[in-house]
């Protein structure tokens, strides 16, 4: 049995995206514009969050709020907040993401 994939774009500052894939506890980006510090990693959730960690003893990189991969659905929307930015001056803004795909 496959994991449950759940496709997201990251709507940063500067008009930039991100796309997210999390699948089976891991998180992988397309950041083609290198917004990121971190592109992968282990992720976990609880309390209406979703955080994509650096490593499963380190902490977050970006925070996903009102996201559960579990039984998110196509088109749900949301905020969160980019911890571990690629550039100091982004570190800790807000952002939204965006549902494009699940797939079970």
């Amino acid at each position: 049995m496959s994991a449950r994939l759940v496709l997201l774009t990251l709507h940063l500052p500067r008009e930039r995206r991100v796309k997210v894939e999390l699948r089976g506890g891991r998180w992988l980006t397309d950041d083609p514009a290198r917004a990121l510090r971190w592109h992968d990693g282990p992720f976990s959730t609880g309390d209406g969050t979703t955080a994509l960690r650096i490593a499963n003893d380190q902490d977050a990189a970006l925070v996903l709020a009102a996201l559960d991969p579990a039984t998110v659905e196509r088109g749900a929307c949301g905020a969160g907040r980019l911890i571990e930015a690629a550039e100091a001056a982004d570190g800790g803004c807000e952002i939204r993401w965006e549902v494009i795909e699940v797939v079970d």
